[in-house]
């Protein structure tokens, strides 16, 4: 079973809890046409007194005229951000259950929001882009090409120990004269 779905812009906020290690936010959006209706739940935990980061992710739904159940959720260790500071990516993110793609464009995310702050909905005004320093294979390189350096290093100092050894034995040597 494929189903694509785009949350539409009538969307709506549903739930949200505010806690002081755990938030949760749910949106819901259905299709009359296509028969569905879905609510994307996510889970922000606080890593430390600075920091939070999406800890999990959960899809349910019903789908098609017979009301298939779907119903996934994964654990995350992605976007993370300072406290105060809104996760922005305007990229397309994936996010992988069981059978499930869920693909974000334009993602904006904040939680534990400081209570102070205004209770008007918006976002901080600075907020942590995805588009920083990612992951990329050629980083592996370097500990690799290190790693090699030393192991033959390690290996000439053993031949030379060897030849060296050879060479002064002790004990008695015969003389030719």
């Amino acid at each position: 079973c494929h189903v694509t779905s785009v949350v539409p812009g009538n969307g709506s906020v549903t739930v949200g809890t505010c806690g002081k290690s755990l938030d949760t936010l749910s949106i819901s959006w259905s299709s009359d046409a296509d028969d569905y209706d879905f609510t994307l739940k996510f889970y922000f935990n606080k890593t430390n007194s600075n920091s939070y980061k999406l800890g999990n992710l959960a899809l349910t739904g019903d789908v098609g005229k017979d009301d298939v159940k779907l119903n996934r959720s994964a654990a995350f260790h992605n976007f993370t951000t300072d406290i105060g500071k809104s996760y922005n990516c305007s990229k397309q993110s994936q996010l992988k259950m069981k059978n499930v793609t869920v693909k974000f464009t334009k993602l904006r995310l904040e939680a534990f929001k400081d209570e102070k702050a205004s209770k008007k909905p918006s976002f901080s005004a600075t907020g942590t882009d995805c588009a920083g320093p990612q992951y990329t294979p050629t980083d592996a390189i370097v500990p690799i090409v290190v790693g090699a350096a030393l192991a033959g290093m390690v290996v000439i100092v053993l031949i030379g120990y060897c030849i060296g050894r050879r060479k002064t034995r002790t004990g008695y040597q015969s003389m030719n004269a």
